[in-house]
Parts: C-alpha cells; structure tokens; sequence
C-alpha cells in the first residue's frame, strides 16, 4: 500500500509502498498528521519512492535515512541536522552527528527556561535568518 509524507516549506511529498501492515500502522504515530495514505493520482515519475518489505530488519531507520536523503526545499530555506532553542528574539542552534546529544542538550536548555524549537532538524531561511522547525 503507498502512502506519503507531506513535509513543511516547499519540501516536496515523500511517497512510500509499505508492504508491512503493523509497520503502516506504526508510522502516523512517529510522523503525525503528516503521515496519510497516497492519493491514487500520485506522479509516480517524480516523487521519490521507498517500497519496504516485510522482512526489513530495520524498517525505521530505513525511513528516516530516505527521509534526510530526500529532504530538499526551494529556496530560500536551507536545511540543517541538527537542534534549535530560542531565548527572546535570538536562537541557538546545535550542529551535530547522531548520538552525540543534541537532543539532551536541548532537553536541558528547555528546563532552565529556553524555548525548545526542534531537536533534529531545522530550516533557516537564509534570506531573513528566521529558523523554523521541521
């Protein structure tokens, strides 16, 4: 069965053939209302396609290394890995690899009074400097 992934800013839709149906169910949990069941109009020919068996060992990672790979916007948004907290007008933003613990740092910042704004992956748009959530 297909589905997509509607994504902020421009992004265009990511579509995915999940052939797991415990797998289909588990999805809108991880990505929300973003996660639906595919249009049957869909272009085929221009949107990227994941199709996932059953027996993938690692289905969610699968998704989301295809999700970074595939994540792209117009300009002027630029998109980065990484985490974000606000204080007044000026945030802050956390440049790293995975497991090396942008999501504690942030979680941290967040309890001694920053403003959380994401923990993975942001957009700045690099016209006005404004950094938005993913």
């Amino acid at each position: 069965m297909q589905f997509q992934l509607d994504r902020p800013f421009q992004a265009h839709p990511l579509y995915f053939d999940i052939q797991d149906p415990k797998l289909a169910a588990l999805l809108p949990a991880w990505f929300g209302a973003a996660f639906r069941e595919a249009p049957s109009l869909r272009r085929a020919d221009t949107e990227p396609l994941l199709t996932i068996s059953a027996d993938e060992p690692y289905p969610l990672s699968l998704i989301q290394t295809f999700v970074y790979q595939h994540t792209t916007c117009r300009d002027p948004f630029f998109v980065f890995h990484g985490g974000a907290v606000t204080r007044g007008d000026s945030a802050f933003l956390f440049l790293a690899s995975t497991t090396t613990g942008k999501t504690t740092l942030i979680t941290y910042l967040t309890q001694i009074g920053y403003t959380y704004l994401d923990d993975d992956c942001f957009y700045l748009n690099m016209n006005t400097l404004e950094v938005m959530p993913y």
